[in-house]
């Protein structure tokens, strides 16, 4: 067994499982990745062992050089789950309150569907 297969198995465990929630998925892979500091260029590795279901027939169908790079894998993952631009700002200008608990977890998704809108839109 190499380092880097030693590497690879030790950190498995601290990937997130892949719910129905795509961005939450990311969301929370990211996260668990940046925490434990490893490598963003690997990250791919690590993705690819918890995704199921839609979003693993996609990986399977994608070229070798997206899925090595997880800024790529991430964004085709995206549209696969419609996660486009419109979706975003759709999003932004039909939430409501209701929904959220508080104004300040309120403001908070309302910003980060924005953000995900602009962002899309490369604005």
């Amino acid at each position: 067994m190499t380092t880097e297969s030693f590497k690879l198995a030790s950190v498995i465990k601290f990937v997130p499982p892949f719910p129905y929630d795509v961005e939450q998925f990311l969301e929370s892979f990211q996260n668990a990745m940046e925490l434990r500091k490893f490598s963003r260029d690997r990250w791919f590795v690590l993705m690819h062992t918890k995704l199921t279901g839609k979003a693993q027939r996609d990986f399977s169908e994608s070229s070798i050089e997206e899925c090595n790079d997880y800024d790529t894998l991430k964004k085709a993952l995206l549209m696969a789950y419609a996660r486009v631009p419109e979706f975003y700002r759709k999003q932004f200008r039909t939430m409501q309150k209701g929904q959220w608990k508080t104004y300040a977890n309120y403001a908070l998704r309302m910003c980060t569907s924005f953000k995900a809108w602009l962002d899309g839109e490369q604005a």
